[in-house]
C-alpha cells in the first residue's frame, strides 16, 4: 500500500490503547505506515489535518497521508439527557494528503485551546477518582456531559474572529473565502457564524441534518460530501473550521488544487 503515514483524530475510541490509528493501520495492511490518534474533540478534523501537513513537510519520506476522523459518540452519550443526546450521531470520514503544485494545497492554520474551561464539554472516566455526582445515570458510568449555552457563547463570538485573524495572517478576508466547511454542531451556530462574517449560506454546506453531530469527524464528512456535489473547484479558497471540548478551535485554509495539480 502506498500510504506512509495514518494521522487518526477520535474522542470515542475503542479503546485506550493502543491507537486507534494502529488498529485501522493492521486492518487497511498499510504495514509500512507509521500511525497515531490525535484527541481535540469536535476539532478533531482539522487537528488531524494540520498534524498531517507538518509531518509531510519535516518528513519528506511521508509522500502520501492518510488523515481519517471517526466518532461512536452513541456508546458514551447519556441517553436519559434530552438537552445533549439528541443532537449526535455516529460518523467517519476520511482524506489522503499528497503534494501538489506549489501555491495549491495547505495555505496555513491557526489552533487554539482555552483549558480554562475544560469542563464546558465532558466524559469523565478512570473510576473512584471522580466524584459520585458525576454519575448522572445511577449504573456507575461516567457519560458525555455538555453545556450547550457555554458552547453556544464560544462558538459564536471565539470561532469568528479566529477565522478573521487566520485569513489576516495570510493577508486574506472573508470576502476572498470561496468555501468554508464548519463543524456540524448545530446549524444556528454556522448560520450565526455566516452572519458575523457577512457570507452567504451558499458559500458552506450541512450536512448534520442527515447524520447530527458527528463531533470530530464532522468537518471532514462536511468536505467529502461538498467535494462529491461540486460545490468546490479548482482555485478556491476553502476554510475548515472545528471547534470543540478543550475548548479548542482550529481554522485551516486551502487553495483547492486544479485538475491535475
Amino acid at each position: 500500500m502506498d500510504i506512509d503515514l495514518i494521522v487518526l483524530a477520535t474522542s470515542s475510541p475503542d479503546m485506550i490503547q493502543p491507537s486507534t490509528g494502529a488498529i485501522v493501520q493492521g486492518k487497511l495492511g498499510a504495514a509500512n505506515a507509521a500511525a497515531f490518534d490525535v484527541s481535540a474533540v469536535c476539532s478533531g478534523s482539522v487537528f488531524a489535518l494540520d498534524v498531517a501537513v507538518g509531518m509531510m513537510q519535516s518528513h519528506p519520506d511521508f509522500k502520501n497521508v492518510l488523515v481519517i476522523a471517526a466518532e461512536t459518540y452513541s456508546r458514551i452519550l447519556d441517553w436519559s439527557d434530552r438537552t445533549t443526546c439528541v443532537y449526535f450521531g455516529d460518523g467517519a470520514g476520511a482524506a489522503v494528503l499528497k503534494s501538489v503544485a506549489e501555491g495549491y494545497g495547505a495555505l496555513g492554520a491557526l489552533l487554539g485551546t482555552d483549558g480554562r474551561k475544560w469542563d464546558v464539554i465532558t466524559f469523565l472516566g478512570g473510576g473512584s477518582r471522580y466524584p459520585a455526582n458525576q454519575d448522572t445515570t445511577g449504573d456507575g458510568l461516567h457519560r458525555f456531559q455538555m453545556r450547550g449555552g457555554d458552547v453556544w457563547t464560544f462558538a459564536t463570538t471565539v470561532v469568528p474572529d479566529a477565522i478573521k485573524e487566520a485569513l489576516a495572517i495570510h493577508n486574506l478576508s472573508p470576502h476572498d473565502v470561496d468555501f468554508l466547511v464548519f463543524h456540524q454542531a448545530n446549524i444556528n451556530i454556522i448560520k450565526a457564524n455566516m452572519a458575523t462574517l457577512n457570507l452567504p449560506m451558499s458559500k458552506t454546506h450541512t450536512c448534520l441534518e442527515r447524520y447530527a453531530n458527528t463531533s470530530g469527524a464532522s468537518v471532514l464528512v462536511a468536505l467529502s460530501e461538498a467535494v462529491e456535489l461540486g460545490m468546490i473547484s479548482g482555485g478556491d479558497v476553502v476554510v475548515l473550521v472545528g471547534f470543540g471540548g478543550g475548548l479548542t478551535w482550529g481554522v485551516s485554509i486551502w487553495r483547492w488544487p486544479e485538475h491535475g495539480n
